[in-house]
Order: C-alpha cells, then structure tokens, then sequence
C-alpha cells in the first residue's frame, strides 16, 4: 500500500466517523421530538 492510499483510507475512515456522529445526533433529536409529541398526546388524553 502506498502512501498516497494509506492516508486515503484513514482520510475515508474520518469521514465516516463525522456521519456517523451527525446522524446519532439526529436520531437523538428526532427521539426528543417524538418524546415530547408522546408528552403532548397524554396531555391531550389521546
């Protein structure tokens, strides 16, 4: 393996580090979301 590939693959491997990170904070904001939807519906009496 080269240089040039090697640094490829860990620039890849960072990238997707970063996704995953930005889309485990949208799972969790999507679960707050729905959590407060859950809170206004017992409000509600639904």
């Amino acid at each position: 393996m080269t240089d040039e590939e090697f640094s490829a693959l860990i620039n890849e491997k960072q990238s997707l580090k970063w996704r995953l990170r930005e889309m485990t904070r949208s799972i969790e904001e999507i679960q707050r979301i729905l959590n407060r939807v859950d809170e206004i519906d017992r409000q509600l009496g639904v």
